[in-house]
């Protein structure tokens, strides 16, 4: 939410940035204000908030690890007897 809330300074870092979200919030029918409302959110997010939303919709005993290795790394260390 920091991170959010320091980087909000560089969408108005130049008159050509600012121009080009302005010109692409009028072509996606946006909002003008967008950024300003998404800011003002953040803010309202309290840690409270973000532990309960992980509560209810990340469960890691049933999340699925999934591995993905180099085909070649494989093949080597299996040949050599190390696991990868």
């Amino acid at each position: 939410m920091r991170a959010a809330a320091r980087s909000f300074v560089f969408n108005f870092a130049s008159k050509a940035a600012q121009l080009q979200r302005t010109l692409v919030y009028d072509l996606l029918g946006l909002p003008r204000d967008l950024l300003f409302r998404y800011r003002d959110g953040v803010a309202r997010v309290a840690r409270e908030d973000v532990l309960g939303a992980a509560q209810r919709h990340l469960h890691p005993t049933q999340q699925v690890l999934e591995a993905v290795l180099l085909a070649l790394q494989c093949v080597l260390s299996f040949a050599s007897g190390v696991a990868p």
